[in-house]
């Protein structure tokens, strides 16, 4: 699946450099499962992707919104899965400070 993930991601990227747009990319952040067994599993099931995910952004020279950090508080999410308002608030502020051109030596937003 890792694999797969990659070369797709890797083909959407180039895609993405040919409109010659600024552009950033996201991590997938981690589900907030009442499980802490269910939890712990989804955080290292989505780490393989977000390894590809973090390993590209670097390599095309993007930057980054790491959602694992903006959201990184159960109040964070409405469900196990989806952003709460206040996660959905951390998250466009986020893409917010990257619009609004953060200094270059900046990579990760947070």
């Amino acid at each position: 699946m890792r694999d797969r993930f990659w070369s797709d991601y890797r083909a959407g990227l180039r895609a993405l450099a040919a409109i010659n747009a600024p552009s950033a990319v996201c991590t997938i952040y981690e589900p907030r499962f009442a499980d802490p067994l269910m939890r712990r599993v989804a955080a290292a099931a989505l780490a393989l992707l977000n390894d590809v995910i973090t390993r590209e952004a670097f390599d095309s020279e993007l930057a980054l919104v790491d959602l694992r950090l903006v959201c990184a508080r159960d109040e964070d999410f409405a469900n196990p899965i989806e952003p709460s308002a206040i996660g959905a608030r951390r998250i466009a502020d986020a893409v917010r400070r990257y619009a609004e051109g953060a200094p270059p030596a900046t990579r990760v937003f947070r």
